[in-house]
């Protein structure tokens, strides 16, 4: 069983020690005045919130060697809640350099939290004295199908599991504040502005981009588990608690916690941007978890070693959507990972993976994400030197586009043009900065070929030779020359100087509606500047900007590389 008494509690105390016995050895080592003078300052730019960060992860058994390694705090000693760096120091970092080790013990999931310990215990008991009718109800409706032998009742069945599970462990310590072993981290750290959390009206400024409304749909998926999963089960859980020796200060904490109130869901919503942010896969036994020290590295947009997965199920750098090759074309290589050792089953390790210079950060990689993703699960934009970086364009607006370009396709035309698309039809067409249509993306180009193609046009065989042939009567397996596929024949056809203008002028259209549906925001974005303070969303206002530039800079990419090609 996992013993809780091994994490940390700490007090403001010990940070002021930890904080004084620096500044003396400092006054006895440093070697003159400035250097004396800059050794101060950083540790006293590491008081109160990074202070205590640091003085817990220490307890914690994180080791990591000062010399070689910084944790900065930058954001100074006012706030509650620093940012944190963490950069190599007087001398570079070679690759296989053991930047820290992390014992698993102390990372915060479903495995080590408080939660679990707590449902175990009611519901061991309970089943010992043949809890009843409530007992029997509570079972059935909470004691999850994946419970193993090993873990019997745990996780518990309240919802959405591989979503909601390490949100409902974080919201729970939380809710015990100083009483969680936790707290001296969780009150450290800051919960970054993932999209989810916005408020709906200022979501709207996001509107003509890839995310408008993800957010808002985000917000709503997260609130219907608080409500109609995750406070029942509490509220079961506390009631079932009462009747089977469940202490009073963990019974105050689930009571608390149960209510479905504005407050208890901005707290949840807290929990859920933290986990999102800062979970790791750690391995099988672990799951999910946040791990403290390792959530310290900020992201770098870089390619996977060759033969290294950038999942969790290697590496813990969190979610990852594989990119496209074309995506990755110009990223450079990742410089640090987080995993096991073979020699030690019991802690995390962040390794060096490529040189970093003295004085430069340490940088992790959370996966291969375009800026959408980055925002929407992380809270942060980082522009135009993401190589992962795509926009989407849907295939309304090529139908609105072609129609509006040709006077004489009609919708029964378009749905039978559609029709020849086949596997080769996407609801949706991603786009890199690269993009090339000709070379990289063979169903917009099956698309464009045949939304702009005329109602007859010429194919050839090898038997019969060029033949007239009504586009309607085509499709993949009907071409007089079966070797070649709707691909092939496409290509073909934007290499004709008359349907290639056709198919350029129509991408072209596509783009620039596109473009201007970014600036829809901006519309709203004025309209919410006359009604809020300053204060009250810059934040938000700042992430939106960045945001839109990216996806501006992609289509002006694309459209000036469309242009010098075509």
């Amino acid at each position: 069983m996992y013993d809780r008494s091994s994490v940390p509690h700490l007090c403001a105390r010990a940070c002021r020690t930890l904080e004084s016995a620096i500044i003396t050895c400092t006054d006895q080592e440093a070697q003159g005045r400035k250097l004396r003078e800059q050794c101060v300052s950083r540790v006293r730019s590491m008081s109160g919130a990074g202070a205590r960060h640091l003085a817990w992860l220490r307890a914690g058994g994180v080791r990591w060697d000062e010399h070689e390694i910084e944790v900065r705090c930058n954001s100074g000693c006012t706030t509650d809640t620093p940012e944190y760096s963490v950069h190599a120091r007087n001398t570079a970092l070679q690759k296989d350099f053991l930047v820290a080790r992390i014992p698993k013990r102390i990372t915060l999931g479903p495995l080590t939290g408080s939660l679990r310990t707590v449902h175990e215990n009611v519901c061991r008991r309970a089943e010992a004295t043949e809890g009843g009718e409530e007992w029997e109800i509570f079972r059935d409706h909470f004691i999850s199908e994946e419970a193993t032998d090993e873990k019997k009742f745990w996780p518990p069945a309240c919802g959405v599991i591989d979503d909601f599970l390490l949100p409902l462990v974080v919201y729970f310590e939380l809710l015990q504040r100083h009483r969680s072993p936790w707290w001296g981290y969780l009150s450290t750290i800051s919960a970054p502005p993932v999209l989810a959390t916005w408020p709906a009206h200022i979501q709207e400024i996001l509107e003509g981009t890839d995310l408008a409304g993800a957010g808002e749909a985000g917000h709503d998926h997260i609130r219907a588990f608080f409500q109609e999963n995750m406070c029942p089960y509490l509220v079961a859980l506390s009631s079932l608690g009462s009747r089977f020796g469940l202490s009073r200060t963990d019974s105050s904490c689930l009571a608390k916690g149960s209510r479905s109130t504005d407050d208890n869901f901005s707290c949840f919503m807290q929990a859920v941007a933290l986990s999102k942010s800062r979970g790791f896969f750690v391995d099988d036994e672990y799951g999910e978890a946040m791990v403290p020290f390792a959530d310290l590295l900020n992201h770098k947009a870089a390619r996977k070693p060759e033969g290294m997965l950038t999942t969790s199920e290697e590496w813990g750098s969190g979610n990852t959507r594989e990119p496209k090759p074309a995506q990755v074309r110009n990223a450079p290589g990742m410089e640090a990972a987080i995993g096991a050792t073979p020699d030690n089953d019991d802690e995390l390790v962040v390794i060096v993976l490529s040189t970093i210079d003295s004085g430069a950060e340490i940088l992790n990689t959370y996966g291969e994400h375009p800026n959408a993703n980055l925002l929407y699960d992380y809270g942060f934009v980082i522009g135009a030197q993401n190589p992962f970086d795509l926009i989407h364009v849907s295939l309304k607006l090529f139908i609105e586009a072609a129609v509006t370009s040709n006077k004489d396709l009609t919708d029964r035309g378009v749905r039978k043009r559609l029709g020849l698309l086949q596997e080769h039809q996407s609801d949706i067409y991603q786009l890199h900065r690269e993009t090339s249509v000709r070379e990289n993306h063979s169903g917009l180009l099956c698309l464009l070929y045949v939304l702009c193609a005329d109602e007859t046009c010429t194919t050839s065989s090898a038997h019969k030779g060029k033949k007239k042939q009504k586009l309607m009567q085509w499709s993949l397996d009907g071409l007089h020359n079966p070797s070649a596929s709707l691909v092939d024949v496409a290509k073909r056809w934007y290499g004709k100087q008359k349907n290639s203008r056709a198919a350029n002028t129509l991408f072209s259209s596509v783009l620039q509606v596109r473009k201007e549906g970014i600036e829809e925001g901006l519309t709203k974005e004025k309209l919410l500047s006359l009604s809020l303070k300053e204060d009250t969303w810059a934040k938000y206002r700042e992430l939106a900007t960045a945001y839109r530039n990216c996806e501006r800079e992609i289509l002006d990419s694309i459209l000036l590389r469309h242009k010098e090609h075509s």
